[in-house]
């Protein structure tokens, strides 16, 4: 079986994003019926995504 690797960066962030992230986990949680517990790493890499794609930074 293949591992998969990932680049992890350790970084402070504030209140807001915090918040962002957190909700992003809730979002994730019901979507998956509670199945999933999705990780600030998992979260935030959704929300990056999203960014990207709509070109929002």
């Amino acid at each position: 079986m293949e591992k998969i690797q990932r680049e992890e960066n350790i970084v402070r962030i504030g209140v807001l994003l915090k918040q962002v992230l957190e909700k992003q986990k809730q979002k994730i949680n019901e979507v998956t019926y509670g199945c999933v517990k999705a990780s600030d790493y998992e979260a935030g890499e959704i929300i990056a995504k999203k960014i990207i794609e709509n070109k929002l930074v």
